[in-house]
């Protein structure tokens, strides 16, 4: 009984030192990751995405309807009209 408890004992002093060890050996991510146009800021917790998209506008689709001709422009309009900018769905 005795010798299992110095079994037991000696086995969480393994575990804990092997722990201490490992944990001393890691470095800290570095403060901010850039991968192509997007960056991982790990200090703040922040996804900084970057791209090049803008919201559409009603107003930009019908000019784009204007320029587009007959067929496309009708599509276009069409597709503009259905749209309800600024409202929120029920």
């Amino acid at each position: 009984m005795l010798t299992d408890l110095i079994l037991l004992l000696f086995l969480f002093l393994l575990i804990g030192g092997i722990l201490v060890f490992v944990t001393s050996l890691s470095t800290p991510p570095s403060t901010s990751t850039q991968v192509g146009s997007s960056s991982i800021d790990w200090g703040k917790g922040e996804v900084k995405l970057r791209t090049s998209m803008r919201p559409v506008t009603q107003q930009h689709l019908l000019e784009h309807a204007e320029r587009s001709g007959h067929e496309g422009g009708r599509f276009v309009t069409q597709h503009a009209q259905s749209f309800s900018f600024g409202k929120k769905d029920s």
